[in-house]
């Protein structure tokens, strides 16, 4: 009997798609009234077929699904059906396909600074004075999920006929490497969670969203979006004039007026050829049998009014579009003429929203590649190779389209219980900026990235003190992102850290897959940006979903917190490369080399310079989290690992660490001395007596982030129109399913309880 899991599944219209355990078949309809158990998309079953139900499709010789029972297991998949290959490393086995009702890859740790461990800064001159701590920490690192620390990325020009970045790792002959600063990183990150330190070096970014990307076929009661012609502009002031239909406009293909006709605010009168889809109507030509009676009206479509990012995009479909249009009649008995102010604050935060959208989106945009065709020089230029970058020109008529003149039909979005309008744009798919960023909430910085009062260096003078990540490792000024200094030509500006470490070299090694010098491909990563509110920023709250803030003065939601990989231990080969419900490997997928497999080991030597007690027990800590579990309880049997390294949300990168030797000299002593494992309990209680009250709460959350336990995960998938999973449909529907609820009440968005993100 075949098998496959269900691709798609719609209960209300009775009908879905199974795609097939064996790659070269295409997806099959089948009925769920047809099967007598209860389905679920991404489930694994078997099924029996027949021919379709459908004449057309079974006169075409297509089959459909009937009878489909749930399978417990999936199953494995071809090329392991007789286990692993000769020289391949030994797994067990594990689904690799994709699955809905999987957890997310990744979660957020948070930050409460009102409990931020800080201290004062030590001096490397030694005038700090107390009884410190000097030495060093040997360990070993041993691989418990797939490795790879990447050293370098080669490009597509450079290997041939590649169109994929290949990952390797840093080598010394036969050994592999990991640097000692993606090691520090991985232990800097741990300490910083577990004594809340403040997120430093985040990026700054404002995004924008559509407005109008709702389900139309429900009726708005919050917030509703019409069109509008631009009535007066003077003195900084607009009016407009409503209309009550957003459907109610014709747009005018290119060339069917003539230059006179054309003119903003022009009568016209004629019989058309009209065109009527998806609730759009456009006038082809004229000389049909629709008689038409209005105003023309200037129209800016696109967001730049030119259509080049339109053609951009088109490129990167690989379809013909591109066009825009810049002319609609709006039928007179439709325009009523009643006056409507559009407010200082809302033009402010629309030009707010054109400025960004000609500067920071163009800049960051996935479609850059396709400007120079999208939007060459334009006709007459004397000198193309002296004219304008292709970003400057789509910047400029991004700049030139926000300008707002009279008898231009824009779109509005109107509060319905007041009337007034909200949100405003040139075009019908119009961008809106969140009024908050990243880094910035209600016009002051987010207090998570800032830190404390005591360690702002004002009018050089050092800090009073520094939280735990600042205070072991070290900060240094970027000159844009670290608010600790307010005055950047003074000292103190960076400050060494007092913890240093060697790279790690392998002793033991096993690579992963056939052979040591065949790359595997890996799944692609599904990276959503900061833009994802769903998982960026903290949804703990009870709905409605917290965004960046979607109208001026609205606050927007807290950040999640520090990014973080729960361990997927059953991950194995499978797990990595591309499976059932992925495109075959291509342009999003890297190809990793001399990926370490479990069990490989690495030796590497940390040292550390004039440590208070307490801090060389976080040190310890962060390197044996078992350290701090409690003794014959659950954590205290539990093992505990870090993730380090590419293809974390893929279950790698997962590692144990263990001190083989502590040797330590306190600050009065010359030469260092060996420290068994309990003689350093005392430290650890430091740590503990300094983490104060909360103390056993703090401690067992950090454990469960590092617990090497859990299931495999998966970004969260969707099926297309197509019947096709995948990541970009899943956030595209909760943007529609958001922007429903947010203008209909009578519409609850939530999100799936797996995706919901947190502490894992």
């Amino acid at each position: 009997m075949p098998e496959g899991f269900i691709q798609k599944l719609n209960l209300e219209n009775n009908f879905g798609f199974v795609a097939p355990k064996q790659s070269d078949r295409k997806s099959i309809y089948f009925r769920p009234s047809d099967s007598a158990n209860k389905l679920s998309q991404g489930m694994w079953v078997s099924y029996e077929e027949r021919p379709s139900h459908d004449q057309k499709r079974r006169d075409n010789g297509e089959m459909e699904a009937y009878n489909l029972r749930p399978l417990d297991v999936a199953p494995m998949s071809p090329a392991h059906k007789n286990g692993p290959s000769t020289g391949a490393s030994a797994h067990p086995t594990t689904k690799a396909d994709p699955v809905r009702n999987q957890p997310i890859p990744y979660g957020f740790a948070p930050i409460d600074l009102k409990h931020a461990i800080n201290d004062a800064p030590v001096w490397h001159d030694g005038s700090s004075g107390g009884d410190l701590l000097s030495g060093e920490i040997r360990c070993t690192l041993t691989v418990l999920t797939p490795l790879l620390v990447g050293n370098q990325q080669i490009g597509n020009q450079q290997i041939e006929t590649s169109s994929s970045h290949h990952l390797y790792p840093l080598m010394m002959g036969n050994q592999v490497v990991v640097p000692g600063s993606s090691i520090k990183g991985m232990l800097r990150q741990s300490l910083a969670i577990l004594l809340n330190a403040p997120m430093e070096r985040v990026k700054d970014q404002r995004f924008t969203y559509r407005p109008n990307f709702v389900d139309w076929n429900r009726t708005p009661d919050k917030y509703r979006c019409l069109p509008a012609i631009v009535e007066t502009v003077a003195d900084g002031s607009v009016t407009v004039w409503p209309l009550q239909d957003v459907r109610s406009v014709y747009f005018i293909l290119q060339g069917v007026l003539s230059p006179k006709e054309a003119l903003p605010g022009s009568h016209i009168q004629d019989d058309f050829s009209v065109e009527e889809a998806n609730g759009k109507k456009r006038i082809k030509d004229k000389g049909g049998d629709k008689r038409l009676k209005g105003k023309v009206c200037l129209y800016k479509g696109g967001i730049d009014g030119m259509g080049y990012l339109a053609k951009a995009f088109a490129l990167e479909m690989k379809n013909s579009g591109g066009q825009v249009y810049s002319q609609v009649l709006v039928p007179e008995s439709l325009i009523s003429k009643t006056s409507l102010p559009i407010e200082p604050t809302v033009l402010k935060a629309y030009r707010e929203t054109q400025s960004l959208l000609a500067g920071e989106h163009l800049e960051r945009s996935p479609m850059k590649k396709y400007f120079n065709d999208a939007a060459p020089p334009l006709a007459g230029s004397s000198d193309p190779k002296n004219s304008e970058e292709p970003q400057q020109r789509i910047a400029k008529a991004i700049s030139n389209a926000s300008n707002l003149e009279p008898w231009q039909l824009i779109y509005i979005e109107q509060e319905v219980s007041s009337g007034k309008i909200v949100s405003l744009g040139h075009h019908f798919h119009y961008r809106w900026a969140y009024s908050n960023s990243i880094r910035i909430r209600n016009g002051a910085l987010r207090p998570e990235l800032g830190g404390l009062q005591e360690e702002e260096i004002q009018d050089g003078k050092p800090p009073e003190r520094l939280t735990a990540a600042r205070l072991l490792f070290g900060y240094v000024n970027d000159g844009e992102y670290v608010d600790l200094i307010r005055d950047k030509k003074k000292a103190y500006d960076k400050l060494a850290g007092r913890i240093a470490i060697n790279h790690a070299l392998s002793q033991k090694l096993r690579f992963l897959g056939v052979s040591d010098q065949q790359p595997i491909p890996l799944r692609p990563l599904g990276s959503p940006k900061p833009s994802a509110v769903e998982f960026y920023l903290d949804q703990t709250a009870a709905p409605p979903l917290k965004t960046y803030g979607d109208l001026p003065g609205d606050p927007g939601g807290n950040l999640g917190g520090r990014k973080v990989y729960p361990h997927q231990p059953s991950t194995n080969l499978d797990s990595i490369q591309p499976g059932r419900g992925d495109k075959p490997a291509g342009e999003l997928n890297a190809r990793a080399h001399y990926v370490c497999d479990r069990e490989s080991d690495f030796r590497f030597t940390l040292r550390f310079a004039r440590l208070r007690p307490w801090e060389l027990g976080a040190l310890l800590a962060v390197l044996e989290p078992g350290r701090l579990a409690t003794p014959g309880t659950v954590q205290g049997s539990t093992r505990y690992a870090h993730k380090l390294g590419h293809g974390r949300p893929l279950g790698m990168g997962s590692v144990e660490l263990h001190i083989d030797d502590l040797r330590l000299r306190p600050e009065k002593e010359t030469s260092l001395q060996v420290v068994v494992t309990d003689a350093q309990v005392p430290y650890l209680q430091a740590l503990r007596d300094r983490l104060g009250a909360e103390a056993e709460g703090v401690i067992q959350s950090w454990l469960n982030l590092h617990a090497f336990t859990g299931p495999l995960r998966s970004y969260p998938l969707e099926a297309d129109r197509k019947g096709t999973l995948s990541i970009p449909t899943f956030h595209s529907k909760v943007r529609r399913d958001y922007a429903t609820a947010r203008r209909c009440s009578q519409f609850t968005f939530l999100l799936p309880p797996e995706v919901r993100p947190g502490k894992p």
